[in-house]
């Protein structure tokens, strides 16, 4: 950047811009303003004369009435290109998050439906499980009646067995 003249410059401390601007050495750095230390230790900045007559009406348009930053912005702001785009760049961020958040709530559903299906197949295998319990339990007592039944009977028979190879020819009943 050229040297600035000084007809149409003001030096400045950073103490002094820091009543007409906002974050006075992150604009002087950003801007690339010129910088000269003082004798007494003091940094001078050479401002342009129009930015501080931009500050100057920013600051009396602020003082008439209380604009929302949007309103402020559409006033032709001299940092409104950057800020403009930083909220475009938010906004997109939060359009992906959003985004994220939507999938994130379609899994969460379907990991629910998923979990209740299981659920319902577990309780049905679970009914079913005890219902064979049951049937089988009920056979077992079937054939264990039976068995003693024929066990009883048995015990009951006068019938002798030989040891030869006709047996059955003499049981009775």
């Amino acid at each position: 950047m050229a040297a600035l003249d000084a007809d149409r410059t003001r030096s400045l401390t950073y103490a002094e811009m820091a009543h007409t601007m906002a974050s006075a050495k992150n604009l002087t750095r950003r801007k690339r303003w010129p910088r000269v230390r003082t004798n007494e230790g003091l940094v001078r900045v050479l401002v342009p004369l129009d930015y501080l007559a931009n500050g100057k009406r920013e600051e009396s348009r602020e003082e008439g009435h209380h604009a929302s930053p949007h309103e402020r912005l559409a006033d032709g702001h001299p940092n409104a290109l950057g800020t403009v785009e930083a909220i475009a760049a938010l906004e997109r961020h939060v359009a992906r998050l959003e985004a994220a958040l939507q999938a994130a709530e379609t899994a969460l559903v379907m990991a629910r439906t998923a979990c209740e299906e299981a659920h319902q197949k577990a309780a049905a295998e679970a009914v079913t499980t005890a219902a064979e319990k049951a049937f089988l339990a009920a056979t077992l007592e079937a054939v264990r009646s039976e068995r003693d039944r024929l066990l009883l009977r048995e015990a009951a028979s006068p019938v002798r067995r030989s040891k030869g190879r006709f047996w059955w020819r003499w049981r009775a009943g």
